[in-house]
């Protein structure tokens, strides 16, 4: 090529619409070394090639050097507050074993700090492997520093954001310890928050999984996936990879508490498998999908294959599960224990998770290894035992205030027992269907 090339072609090759041909002509006379074509070329160039030193060109100079400078020292100054105010938050919660919150709180000039709050929080969720109780007491202090902050000096958004999650935890720890009434009031105060707050996506992502974890509750699955849909979506819209896929496991959860084990266990393997394409290396979390994915086997009938999976895990429940959880594994070595046909050491399984279940406060729980221990008598043919324990689940249930439908099940167990027309896999598969109804696998949220 003599002639220089039409200017069309130039922005052409930049643009990568030249067809092959004239691609070829055009590089060969580039190479040549013309330097009027490269002077041509040379500002568009820049531009579409290298866009970040344009941008840091145009940035340069001293119309922009003060306001970055007081940008920069501005978050700087905001981090070293927090950090002060976790430090005072940690030092007083250090005294919290010996002194009573109440004094602690009462003591003239107490910080009411965003900073508080924000370790209350903390500590709530450190506690909900071992002690759901105390997970919902930490959780009612983050409650009432969040009331207290002083809206002047954070910020109308900042303050009612905190507030919005802290009455959203509030929540679910009434959930995780069975009072679902005061677990929707807390959850529709935090909804309210959120909206009068800066309407943060990934706030609005974590309480959507709250609202979620009560619609499962409530056996109102088809909400439950809807909002877990929506945290998800927003999730991956910040790039929040890990959170989606702690959401990825809940949709499984909850799934298999909606009757359908199998769909559960693809659902659950595809949150491993989304895991391990975005690198997400949280060994807890895929622990818990693990877990779920026993459970929903046990739940299928797999027994044999469960027990299996229960011995290679072990060592995994050996590192990553809480006190809870442990309590669980126990339950579901029994249920397996059953499913295989040894009542002995499945009776001794249940009266161990029963009682436990009962000193941690969690009655719920409870009730249900009670139903369990009814369908092993009965195998036994032990009926005025199982009647005496049908009636006291049933009890309890009406005290918790449970869903309609739990009473109208454990009603018709009664029944049945009462005609002598009961069996042992009745009972079980009520059990079964009630302990999906309220536990999400893990001893916390969700995931």
């Amino acid at each position: 090529m003599t002639e220089h090339p039409p200017y069309s072609w130039m922005m052409g090759f930049i643009r990568d619409k030249t067809i092959a041909r004239k691609r070829r002509a055009y590089v060969a006379h580039m190479l040549g070394g013309c330097g009027p074509c490269r002077e041509a070329i040379a500002p568009t160039s820049r531009i579409m090639f290298r866009p970040r030193r344009m941008v840091e060109v145009k940035q340069g100079g001293p119309e922009y050097d003060g306001p970055v400078d007081r940008a920069v020292l501005f978050a700087i100054e905001r981090y070293r507050e927090l950090v002060r105010e976790r430090e005072e938050a940690l030092a007083l919660l250090a005294r919290l074993p010996g002194e009573d919150w109440i004094t602690i709180s009462g003591s003239p000039g107490f910080p009411w700090t965003r900073g508080l709050c924000l370790a209350l929080l903390e500590r709530s969720w450190d506690l909900r492997h071992e002690d759901p109780r105390e997970m919902l007491r930490f959780a009612g202090f983050a409650c009432e520093a969040a009331d207290r902050l002083d809206t002047r000096a954070y910020g109308k958004p900042e303050a009612f954001d905190l507030r919005a999650r802290a009455w959203g935890e509030y929540g679910n720890a009434c959930r995780v310890n069975d009072d679902l009434a005061m677990s929707e009031w807390a959850l529709n105060r935090a909804l309210g928050y959120c909206a009068s707050g800066s309407r943060s996506l990934i706030l609005r992502a974590r309480l959507a999984e709250l609202v979620a974890g009560l619609f499962s509750h409530q056996r109102q699955f088809q909400p439950a996936l809807r909002a877990l849909d929506l945290a998800h979506t927003l999730y991956v819209r910040k790039d929040q990879m890990h959170e989606a896929f702690r959401v990825q496991i809940s949709r499984g959860i909850y799934t298999g508490r909606s009757g359908d084990p199998e769909m559960a266990l693809l659902v659950l393997a595809k949150a491993l498998m989304f895991a391990n394409h975005h690198r997400i290396e949280d060994r807890q979390l895929r622990f818990v999908a693990l877990h779920n994915i026993l459970l929903f086997r046990v739940e299928h009938g797999d027994f044999a294959e469960a027990r299996k999976q229960l011995f290679e895990m072990r060592p995994l429940y050996a590192r990553y599960a809480g006190a809870v959880d442990s309590v669980k594994l126990r339950g579901i070595e029994a249920r397996i224990a059953a499913g295989l046909g040894d009542h002995e050491r499945a009776e001794k399984g249940f009266r161990e998770v029963r009682a436990e279940f009962n000193n941690r406060g969690q009655v719920y729980h409870a009730a249900i290894m009670g139903l369990e221990l009814a369908a092993v008598w009965l195998r036994q043919g032990r009926l005025p035992e199982v009647k005496r324990m049908i009636g006291d689940v049933l009890d309890i249930f009406r005290s918790l205030h449970v869903a309609r439908e739990t009473i109208a099940a454990v009603l018709m167990v009664r029944e049945a027992v009462e005609r002598e027309r009961a069996t042992s896999e009745l009972i079980r598969r009520v059990a079964s269907l009630l302990e999906l109804q309220q536990d999400d696998g893990t001893s916390h949220t969700q995931p």
